[in-house]
């Protein structure tokens, strides 16, 4: 139980990141390699939270809602699972925090947001998941091999 809440862990980090990667990475990339946009049947997305030169290539509407659906789950899976082990409902709290934060950018998006507002959200609530993810599988490891009174005693 506790090798598959460390992998949930891990993966909602590696997931948190990817959005941190999109949303800071992408529009750095972009202006580095405009040559990018040039790629034959690639079209410009208006959609998407970067702008309209960003490339559909690169940057899908659905991201952010994909990475919602993604990250709801194996956060929710990891840090109640966690929470059995080391009965730290702070961590839980944390990690609720950066889903909910996550969620409202996919949800409400840049027709809503803005394009700053929404990265704003999206980055502050990846951070927030990764963090509490950390501190989850940190609380974890230092459970192994004890019993959950002396974990929630330590």
């Amino acid at each position: 139980m506790k090798n598959v809440q460390s992998i949930f862990d891990k993966v909602a980090v590696c997931l948190s990141t990817i959005c941190v990667i999109h949303c800071i990475g992408l529009p750095i990339l972009l202006v580095l390699l405009p040559g990018l946009s040039m790629i034959p049947g690639v079209e410009t997305a208006s959609c998407c939270p970067h702008g309209d030169e960003t490339v559909a290539f690169f940057s899908m509407a659905n991201f952010h809602m994909l990475m919602v659906l993604a990250v709801v789950p194996s956060s929710a899976y990891a840090l109640i699972t966690g929470y059995i082990q080391h009965k730290r409902f702070p961590v839980v709290f944390v990690g609720l925090a950066g889903v909910t934060t996550l969620a409202v950018a996919a949800i409400l998006g840049v027709k809503v947001l803005g394009a700053d507002a929404e990265r704003a959200l999206t980055v502050a609530g990846s951070t927030t998941i990764a963090c509490a993810h950390i501190w989850n599988f940190s609380l974890c490891r230092k459970c192994e091999g004890c019993t959950t009174e002396k974990c929630a005693s330590s």
